[in-house]
């Protein structure tokens, strides 16, 4: 009895560490292109970031800044008291008196000058004659690294994406199996 009691734990470890060793690394993928914002692949370092549709003929990438708002400049020490409102808000919540609460809270509150704005709008516009195979979309969480992958008359095309912590910048790169397959524009759109 205690040598199966034995051997049952180790048996089970050794298939599931064989089981784990065989899987890949944590990835979001998908077999299609995302139609709506909430289905891009989001890359960003804290700074910028950018939303990935992966489209084929037409790919989009939504652009971000932290440092894009609207307005101007304004007095970041405006309300140097507020923090003395802290309490009467904190007593007003602890009573349940919300509206006292919420109206005590724009004392905490600067002036409303300025909105988060996005950069813009990447357009890569590919001139595929015909409908892609093998489509596939990525996003390798332990690397940071956005791919799209797909074939158009045989010819695999590859689409790399990451923004560099270090570095502040984004990199794309665009590779194609056959050479001189890669015809494409690039455009950009804005509301500023």
């Amino acid at each position: 009895m205690l040598k199966k009691a034995f051997v049952l734990p180790i048996l089970f470890t050794l298939v599931s560490a064989n089981l784990l060793s065989s899987q890949s690394s944590n990835a979001l993928w998908f077999d299609r292109p995302a139609e709506h914002f909430e289905e891009t692949l989001v890359l960003g370092n804290g700074k910028a970031g950018a939303s990935i549709f992966g489209g084929v003929a037409t790919d989009s990438i939504y652009l971000n800044d932290a440092t894009l708002w609207s307005g101007e400049p304004v007095d970041p020490n405006m309300s140097p008291e507020a923090y003395k409102n802290v309490p009467e808000i904190r007593e007003a919540l602890k009573n349940e008196n919300y509206k006292l609460a919420d109206s005590l809270q724009t004392k905490l509150q600067g002036s409303f000058s300025q909105s988060y704005m996005p950069l813009g709008t990447v357009y890569f516009n590919f001139e595929h004659k015909n409908q892609p195979t093998s489509y596939h979309r990525q996003l390798e969480l332990e690397k940071a690294l956005s791919t799209v992958t797909y074939k158009v008359d045989g010819i695999t095309f590859t689409r790399e994406y990451l923004i560099s912590h270090d570095k502040q910048a984004m990199v794309i790169r665009l590779k194609s199996s056959k050479k001189g397959a890669l015809n494409f524009n690039i455009g950009f759109n804005s509301l500023l």
